[in-house]
């Protein structure tokens, strides 16, 4: 169902916001994720400059009707959240409530027992068989409680898919990332499934940046833009020696000492040496190896000698991103990879840093939702290492406090708990707090971030 239509009054001029099948359709005209085309495509740079104008007007439109980028972002969520929910062929509500009554029924049976444990004894059964009895509830229940059990992983998967097919009717969504390619083979599927989950146009714009390289780590993930990973560079091996003014050394197979123009405080000259590995006489060169030989002649004598560059080894820190899968754990969605949720998470910190619009979205949203009827900010208190606004957040680590650069762990709980599981979905299962709010702005932030960050929209 539409939502209710609801009137804004701004001056004398009444303003109709759009129901959200309505702002469904601005969200497709806006085609947030139109790709630029390949510049030798005649036909599809005239028909991407045409659609140029109608894209500007729907995104001036909403920034019209709402105010901005971060408001129009939720309000778009709202739209995509029902859309998703009727793809999906089900409701959190309906997840929740299905949940609840599994509890239910799983604490009902786990507390029957001792009762019915009286009944089993008189029939003989055995202590291996009553035991057994008892684990199977108590599992059961635990299941049912942490997120575990077959039908809440389904029912995610189930709203995950919504999520995701009501985004693509929106937007192109997935793609392949370039990744570095050292990348552990496990940390990097992780990695590239979890770009289905974003905009085909932000995996693009991030491919365009330096390549990634994804890797495990015990403890916590983590994305860092510049210098993860250390890789092996091979150089020609560089030796220096001092001889006295009055000799020159003499021309030598194995390197040519060149002055370096140093004088040492002895009087010594320095001279240095790019070294070679000679090929001693009589030895066959293999065919694979010939073409890393050169001939050297010794330029008094003629003396004639095979030689190869003698290389030296040294490690240096990759010009490459990083994103560190850590803290993984059963996965919490039917069908997923145990490191999927956290490749999620720490993706987005990747398109943070790259896809314009996000964090200012981010910090707006996050000012917004710690701010107290007074007008003042919530307090900053500790959590888990790190200082955070927990608001009423399903984890108030979603709360921290933006990083330097104004990332934030908004985005990247959201979808984290969307598309990976965690948190109870924003929906409130397993315990954890219902947030449809915050499930709407991440899911408005998919639709509706655009752009190269440094760039306008």
């Amino acid at each position: 169902m539409d939502q209710v239509e609801m009137n804004l009054t701004e001056g004398d001029k009444e303003i109709t916001l759009p129901s959200n099948s309505e702002l469904r359709g601005i969200l497709r005209t806006a085609n947030w994720g139109a790709p630029q085309p390949d510049p030798e495509d005649t036909w599809a740079v005239v028909e991407y400059e045409k659609g140029r104008e109608c894209r500007e007007q729907a995104r001036a439109t909403l920034r019209e009707l709402y105010g901005s980028d971060m408001l129009a972002a939720v309000a778009a969520g709202y739209a995509v959240a029902e859309r998703s929910e009727e793809l999906a062929g089900i409701t959190a509500a309906e997840v929740c409530e299905a949940w609840e009554k599994r509890v239910e029924q799983a604490q009902a049976a786990y507390d029957a027992f001792p009762a019915i444990l009286v009944a089993r004894i008189k029939l003989g059964e055995s202590p291996e068989a009553q035991y057994a009895e008892h684990e199977r509830l108590r599992q059961t229940l635990n299941s049912a409680w942490n997120g575990t059990d077959a039908a809440s992983r389904s029912d995610l998967r189930k709203l995950r898919d919504g999520y995701q097919a009501a985004l693509a009717e929106i937007r192109p969504m997935g793609g392949t990332l370039e990744l570095d390619g050292d990348s552990r083979p496990e940390a990097a599927a992780a990695v590239q499934r979890g770009a289905q989950y974003y905009p085909t146009e932000w995996t693009q714009t991030s491919n365009e940046g330096l390549k990634i390289y994804a890797y495990v780590v015990e403890g916590r993930g983590r994305y860092r833009a510049f210098g993860e990973g250390v890789t092996t560079v091979l150089s020609h091996k560089v030796m220096t020696m001092d001889w006295p003014p009055e000799r020159t050394p003499e021309p030598n197979p194995y390197g040519e000492w060149v002055p370096t123009g140093e004088v040492t405080e002895g009087g010594l000259v320095r001279y240095r040496s790019e070294r070679w590995e000679v090929a001693q006489p009589g030895t066959q060169i293999p065919p694979a190896l010939a073409g890393e030989y050169q001939e050297w002649i010794h330029p008094v004598t003629g003396e004639r000698h095979m030689r190869r560059p003698e290389l030296v080894a040294r490690k240096v820190y990759k010009a490459a991103s990083g994103i560190a899968i850590g803290n993984y754990r059963p996965p919490a969605i039917e069908g997923a990879g145990a490191m999927d949720d956290v490749a999620i998470h720490e993706l987005a910190h990747r398109y943070e840093e790259q896809v314009a619009s996000i964090t200012d979205m981010e910090n707006e949203f996050l000012e917004a939702r710690t701010r107290l009827f007074d007008g003042t900010r919530e307090q900053l208190v500790e959590w888990s290492g790190s200082m955070v606004r927990p608001d009423h957040f399903a984890s108030p680590y979603t709360g921290r406090d933006p990083y330097v650069t104004g990332a934030t762990e908004v985005l990247a709980t959201g979808v984290q708990s969307l598309f990976g599981g965690a948190l109870g979905g924003q929906i409130g299962l397993h315990g954890h707090k219902k947030d449809l709010h915050m499930r709407a702005f991440v899911l408005g932030v998919l639709a509706t971030a655009s752009g190269r960050k440094g760039e306008e929209h």
